[in-house]
């Protein structure tokens, strides 16, 4: 009921809304991410969030319910791969968080073009330095520390923000078994985007 423009941040995968993306058309922006690290994220997030039932195992039982989908959301390829039947339709803009970390500032201008913003100099450089980690990590209104559902004693919300992190949790067989779940991806580009390994 929002008057137009309005947006809605989601982490449920696009058939929820194939009937809305049909009829509506609405501009969806879609943000990918190498699955080593969104699963390493995961963890994290599971350990901290009362929404989830606040996960008290290890990483490694942790990677076993990745590996048997069961995880909240479900598989995160599969999630990505919801999104990525839609890559040519114009009204979708997909970002890879490896590219938006390399080149914030261009990023954020191609999102404002596909949003059909004309931006200042001014204004674009007010976004660049709102949305470097370091200021919304100490900024309440997006660390989610007054959030009383997150327990930021044990993990923050605000984390790290690195490309790579999943070196530091993965072992050899988890590294493995989530390179053979990209294989299977080969043809569709995808691939490329979520076995992503530098900036």
């Amino acid at each position: 009921t929002l008057q137009s423009p309005r947006q809605m941040v989601t982490h449920l995968p696009a058939h929820y809304y194939s009937q809305q993306i049909q009829t509506n058309q609405p501009r969806v922006l879609v943000c990918q991410r190498n699955i080593r690290d969104v699963v390493v994220s995961d963890y994290h997030f599971y350990r901290m969030c009362d929404l989830l039932g606040r996960f008290t195992g290890t990483f490694d039982q942790f990677f076993e319910l990745y590996k048997s989908k069961h995880l909240f959301y479900g598989d995160p390829i599969e999630w990505q791969q919801s999104y990525w039947q839609f890559k040519d339709n114009p009204r979708f803009l997909f970002v890879c968080f490896e590219v938006l970390k390399r080149d914030r500032r261009g990023t954020i201008s191609k999102i404002a073009t596909f949003l059909g913003k004309q931006l200042s100099d001014k204004t674009l450089n007010k976004i660049v330095d709102h949305t470097s980690f370091e200021a919304m990590k100490a900024n309440p209104m997006v660390n989610l520390t007054m959030n009383p559902l997150f327990h930021q004693e044990i993990c923050p919300f605000m984390r790290k923000g690195e490309v790579g992190d999943w070196k530091n949790q993965l072992s050899p067989e988890q590294d493995q078994f989530i390179q053979g779940e990209i294989r299977k991806l080969k043809g569709t580009g995808l691939e490329n985007i979520l076995g992503y390994e530098s900036v």
